[in-house]
């Protein structure tokens, strides 16, 4: 009996020795036909076997175990988790991912100016919103245009308005240059054109649409208004020129020492004598703000090193030694111009002279305020 199992063994461990011998090192002992097999032995092989299968041999169910299927000849099939392919193109078409929204694919443009056509490879087998094709231009456009994508027909491409997408007018310039790459996402109707477009204008954008008009600028010149028309652009000024309107037309450099005007002289306001604490108003006649005053304190009597008709003249607000209290100032609005003098006493003034302080007598003295307008 235990021969005749000891055999069997035997034959079982030469069956297995090819299946084995890639992952699993030799029998302890080697057993031949005819001869007698000690038990031991027989176990001692066989728990080899069991051994090697246990830790090298892939075991059933989630492992592990295989890291590596390098030896496949046949593809592994979408139901066993594979793509039944053994290309990337073959696999995408495989698994219908060309037909899923946001699919990118490259191709160059093999149509004609406003009529596109570019055939992807994977081919899309049909339109599907989100798709998304970046198509390098061969054509400048000359107006509304269409793609064609892999022969699945005709759509419109339209460009971001001001109110949503809209078609492509090659207005001011056209939208898609020969040579550029531009990203078209399908929308389930037309391709819309993604991100901004720089065109390479061939005519100024108008002042009605955000530009100028203008194609170029004159250096230093300045920019005029001209309604919705091109701006005009002035000549540049020369040195110690200033920019002078002129009536209806554009503005122009002048001479500062050759401008013209009309200077409009106020109602001169005159306190005189000169008093202490004294406000004096007096109508100007202007109209408006002065744009500016001439003050002065005028000599009635001779005094200090003055004359009759010498006049000191203030910076235009006013004149006096404002610490000791002792002065006047001049102020104005739209109608009035406004004399005030201090309480603290009469004007002091530098002998003209000597230059030393002299206290004025308020009967040899007035105070002259004239206003005038520049228009």
């Amino acid at each position: 009996m235990i021969r005749r199992i000891a055999l069997a063994l035997g034959l079982m461990l030469c069956a297995a020795a090819p299946a084995v011998a890639a992952n699993c090192s030799s029998y302890p002992y080697t057993l031949t036909n005819g001869s007698t097999a000690d038990a031991n032995q027989v176990m001692s092989n066989f728990n080899s076997i069991l051994s090697c299968g246990n830790n090298n041999l892939a075991h059933n169910g989630a492992n592990s175990d295989i890291t590596s299927l390098s030896g496949l000849t046949t593809a592994i099939t979408i139901g066993q988790g594979g793509t039944g392919q053994t290309t990337a193109s073959s696999a995408l078409t495989a698994l219908g991912a060309l037909d899923q929204p946001m699919a990118r694919i490259y191709a160059s443009d093999t149509g004609s100016a406003n009529a596109y056509a570019v055939a992807p490879s994977p081919a899309f087998t049909s339109y599907a919103a989100g798709m998304n094709v970046y198509m390098k231009v061969a054509h400048t456009n000359t107006g509304a245009s269409t793609v064609n994508v892999n022969s699945l027909g005709t759509k419109n491409i339209f460009k971001q308005g001001t109110s949503g997408p809209t078609a492509l007018t090659a207005s001011p310039s056209a939208e898609l240059e020969a040579n550029m790459v531009v990203d078209l996402v399908y929308d389930g109707t037309e391709f819309q054109i993604v991100g901004p477009i720089t065109a390479n204008l061939a005519t100024p954008i108008s002042v009605a649409n955000g530009g100028t008009g203008a194609s170029t600028l004159t250096s230093h010149g300045v920019v005029v208004g001209q309604g919705t028309s091109a701006v005009h652009i002035t000549s540049a000024g020369g040195a110690n020129q200033v920019l002078a309107g002129n009536a209806s037309a554009d503005p122009t450099f002048q001479n500062s020492n050759s401008l013209t005007g009309t200077i409009t002289v106020g109602t001169t306001n005159t306190l005189n004598p000169y008093a202490i604490s004294t406000e004096q108003s007096q109508a100007h006649g202007l109209g408006a703000y002065p744009d500016f005053i001439v003050s002065y304190v005028q000599c009635l009597t001779a005094e200090g090193g003055f004359s009759v008709g010498d006049r000191v003249y203030a910076d235009g607000s006013g004149l006096g030694h404002f610490a000791a209290n002792n002065g006047f100032i001049v102020s104005a609005d739209t109608t009035n111009t406004y004399i005030t003098t201090s309480s603290g006493g009469n004007l002091q003034l530098f002998n003209k002279s000597t230059g030393a302080f002299f206290t004025i007598t308020a009967a040899n003295w007035e105070i002259v305020v004239i206003p005038y307008n520049i228009n």
